[in-house]
């Protein structure tokens, strides 16, 4: 997965990961990669929707965005984060993808 589009599943993926981590276990792009959620993306894809996390008012994160490094530290989510993440379950749920 390569492409540059907004992937609302995996929106609601890294949320999930956030979610149900310890503060210590979601600090960079490494700890969030290697979750059985995430794994099957593309780090530049998976970088692309922190930023737009982060953008949005859904996550506390830092980001470094530069030609050598893509790299982030969520803090975690935010009280609109959870507000979205409770609304994608009941579509989940709806869909019959119990998260």
């Amino acid at each position: 997965m390569s492409n540059k589009k907004r992937d609302l599943e995996l929106i609601s993926k890294i949320l999930l990961v956030i979610e149900d981590s310890l503060a210590e276990e979601i600090t960079s792009n490494k700890s969030l990669l290697a979750h059985k959620l995430i794994e099957e993306y593309d780090k530049n894809v998976v970088f692309v929707h922190v930023r737009l996390l982060k953008n949005a008012g859904l996550i506390d994160a830092s980001l470094r965005d530069n030609w050598e490094n893509k790299d982030y530290f969520i803090k975690g989510m935010t009280w609109d984060g959870y507000d979205y993440l409770e609304k994608a379950r009941k579509k989940m749920e709806l869909l019959g993808r119990v998260a």
